[in-house]
């Protein structure tokens, strides 16, 4: 018998610019007798393709008979047992990726699993040592999801996503995140309305959880095939320079303009290094930056501004400018070079 579904939910995920999308759909069922039950395949077909899952075999055994209550009593949730509530309310913490590059992005997301009513919360700040972290913006309403386990309903909710880059190769752990609880449970009571209802009574009860940690093992990055001008940009980058002008007369200014953009940790991206002509006069970068975080990684550029200002009249050239990469996808140093 079929209590609940199809129930459908999606969500995507971005690995290594590798980006995953998946649909699920589920069903609650309540087997009718006793005995070997098998559930079908599951069947999606498409254009040129077909694709079927495994079919599942259940034993379906005798029900354990409910004990007498008292009518008069109504049943608690769950007791105020610390050992019992920690099955019930619990955090997990989960790492996309845990064999990344010095500085290759990677995303933790940390869950929290109730099967009680949180009353409220008091979360800590764990602290990333050996990464740059980023802390990523949560949309509360979409961050809810519904799921059993054991054929107990929990609420699911995302309370901390973090972009970490890793800044030194080896183990580096992954703090847990503790929290403090309080949460109200449901106890028995003997009270009766005027109309003979039975009303339950609220005990709250605090409780302490803490989620896993998660060892982390960063691969260094190759040093038999590194450029020489290699910075430590790790990602998938693209360079451009322009001049607001080519014509000018000697002790007026220019303005220079180099333009780092792309995905990968650009956040830490320092001033290129330019090779500008010996009769020029040279102010330091004004530095912009134009970079959103996300659960793919940190997107966006960042501008480097220089002032010029030639001392003497002549023709003179702003050669390229080089960024060397790492990109972990191919595994493989790459460079780009902006025109001169």
């Amino acid at each position: 018998h079929v209590l609940s579904g199809p129930n459908m939910a999606e969500s995507s995920m971005n690995i290594n610019g590798q980006r995953s999308r998946s649909f699920t759909v589920s069903y609650i069922v309540r087997p009718k007798s006793e005995g070997k039950a098998k559930i079908g395949e599951a069947t999606l077909s498409t254009k040129t393709d077909s694709y079927k899952s495994q079919a599942i075999e259940v034993t379906v055994t005798k029900a354990k008979p409910k004990p007498q209550q008292n009518q008069q009593n109504v049943r608690p949730n769950q007791s105020s047992n610390s050992n019992d509530l920690s099955t019930r309310v619990f955090l997990k913490l989960f790492v996309d990726n845990k064999s990344p590059y010095v500085g290759e992005q990677i995303v933790a997301t940390y869950k929290i699993y109730t099967a009680e009513q949180v009353v409220n919360y008091t979360p800590t700040r764990p602290v990333y040592n050996g990464f740059y972290a980023t802390e990523l913006e949560i949309n509360n309403a979409s961050e809810v999801e519904r799921e059993y386990i054991n054929g107990e309903a929990f609420t699911v909710a995302t309370l901390k996503r973090v972009l970490l880059t890793p800044q030194k190769s080896g183990e580096i752990e992954i703090a847990p995140l503790e929290m403090q609880l309080r949460l109200r449970l449901v106890q028995q009571s003997r009270n009766r309305g005027i109309w003979g209802s039975v009303f339950p009574n609220y005990k709250d009860v605090s409780l302490d959880i803490s989620s896993n940690k998660e060892v982390i093992n960063v691969k260094a990055l190759p040093t038999n095939s590194q450029p020489r001008g290699f910075e430590g940009a790790v990602g998938d980058f693209e360079i451009s320079a322009t001049v607001d002008r080519t014509n000018l007369k000697a002790n007026e200014a220019i303005n220079y303009t180099v333009v780092i953009s792309g995905s990968g940790n650009i956040e830490l991206i320092s001033d290129p290094e330019i090779e500008f002509p010996t009769d020029f006069e040279v102010y330091d970068p004004k530095i912009k930056k134009n970079i959103s975080h996300n659960a793919g990684g940190s997107v966006g550029k960042k501008t480097f501004e220089y002032v010029l200002i030639p001392r003497f009249g002549g023709e003179f050239e702003l050669p390229g400018v080089e960024l060397s990469y790492f990109d972990p996808k191919d595994g493989l140093y790459k460079s780009k070079t902006s025109k001169s």
